[in-house]
């Protein structure tokens, strides 16, 4: 942890503006800036769509045909959407360290309740987006073979080097990525007073792996005598992972790979679903078939009103696989420690912890855990963590111009 951090990239000015009469009070705060967005913005690019993603399912949307002025009640909406868990969010908001975490949580619970046409973010904005445009004009387009495409997303990787940014790192990913990942780093706390971050000597959990992008990020932050351990079970994503170790011989050896998804029980059998980034794991039980069916239909209807989508609908991957806790593979890999614990594992990431308690009770690493999953992870996850009562902080940060990449830190001052 360090003092004095800062977030670049980002536009706050419609949150300073709209902040003006927040009082500290979710109700109040949350109906504000809504209040301050459905009469002040409007919004006409879909960025999601716009960078190839899968749509949303929350917020409104174009299809829903409400444009300003409208006899819709967006006001309305808006008290029903915070309604069902408002002693929740109104915990959550007391819980948050700092008013960088408590706007982030009105944002993007707003943008998550409205949506894109009337939500702003703060990275959506020319210095972004001229970053991304240089990431994109920079992609080694001569190494012919470093073209992956993933399939569902219809991702292409392609080869970064990323000395002259100041990493020392040759990475295969895409420029959102390298964004994401590296350059603005969502898995370090960038607040106003209190920067978060492994440090050297670190040793570090990358819970979901994908790619390796961000185990060599983290490798590069834990100095010589670091080590950072890495899960993932999706073979093409392992493929790539170990490409991108041999790119990479100063964090090669720092770095180990656990070919195994991360869950609340050892050596339990999972189904796996999906491809690329957002592949997920779910237990095996008698709603399998049933699930699979929803799927399929949900999978039709998709690819009817979306048409430009239907190849992500449609190109899957299914197998099974054994999931491993963190607390058994602590053991079995003789872990000195464990500092830092990193998941972004597709809405598994409360089961994770579940499995991790043992590690979390006895070390009190710092945690950056992806919360943006499923809306009751908001809550549900810092729950879970305040309970153990060993006297962690909350902070809550996010990094995209859509409603994807929330991350949850807890830490533990002075510790």
């Amino acid at each position: 942890m360090t003092e004095g951090a800062y977030r670049p990239y980002e536009d706050l000015s419609f949150m300073h503006e709209a902040s003006q009469n927040f009082l500290g009070d979710f109700e109040h705060d949350f109906v504000t800036f809504t209040g301050w967005c459905i009469n002040n913005y409007i919004n006409e690019h879909n960025h999601r769509e716009n960078t190839g993603y899968s749509p949303e399912s929350y917020g409104l949307h174009s299809s829903d045909n409400i444009t300003k002025p409208s006899s819709f009640d967006l006001n309305a909406h808006v008290k029903k959407f915070i309604e069902p868990k408002r002693e929740e969010w109104c915990w959550l908001y007391d819980l948050l360290e700092d008013f960088d975490s408590k706007n982030t949580l009105i944002n993007i619970l707003a943008y998550r309740c409205l949506g894109w046409r009337y939500v702003p973010m703060p990275l959506d904005n020319k210095d972004f987006w001229s970053t991304l445009e240089e990431l994109e004009s920079d992609t080694n387009k001569t190494l012919e073979d470093s073209l992956i495409d993933i399939g569902l997303f219809d991702t292409q990787l392609s080869n970064f080097n990323l000395e002259a940014l100041g990493h020392k790192l040759n990475i295969l990913a895409s420029p959102n990525g390298i964004f994401t990942e590296i350059l603005y780093s969502q898995y370090n706390y960038r607040g106003n007073d209190i920067k978060i971050t492994p440090v050297d000597g670190d040793v570090v959990l990358d819970c979901g792996a994908c790619f390796g992008a961000t185990s060599l990020f983290l490798a590069s932050q834990v100095g010589e005598s670091g080590k950072v351990f890495s899960f993932e079970f999706f073979p093409k994503n392992i493929e790539t992972f170990k490409q991108n170790l041999k790119s990479n011989k100063l964090f090669e050896k720092k770095i180990t790979l656990i070919e195994a998804p991360v869950w609340s029980i050892d050596h339990v059998p999972m189904e796996v679903r999906g491809v690329g980034p957002a592949t997920r794991v779910l237990l095996l039980n008698k709603g399998v078939r049933v699930e699979r069916w929803c799927k399929k239909t949900l999978d039709t209807l998709l690819a009817a009103l979306f048409p430009k989508y239907k190849k992500r609908y449609t190109s899957s991957y299914r197998f099974i696989v054994n999931a491993v806790s963190i607390d058994c593979e602590y053991q079995r890999q003789s872990m000195k420690s464990v500092d830092f614990i990193k998941m972004d594992i597709e809405g598994s990431e409360l089961s994770a912890l579940k499995g991790a308690k043992a590690t979390i009770l006895k070390h009190q690493p710092i945690l950056a855990i992806c919360v943006y999953h499923n809306l009751k992870d908001f809550y549900e996850i810092p729950k879970f963590i305040s309970e153990l009562k060993i006297g962690y902080q909350f902070y809550l940060q996010h990094s995209t111009v859509h409603g994807d990449e929330t991350v949850l830190f807890a830490y533990v001052p002075n510790k």
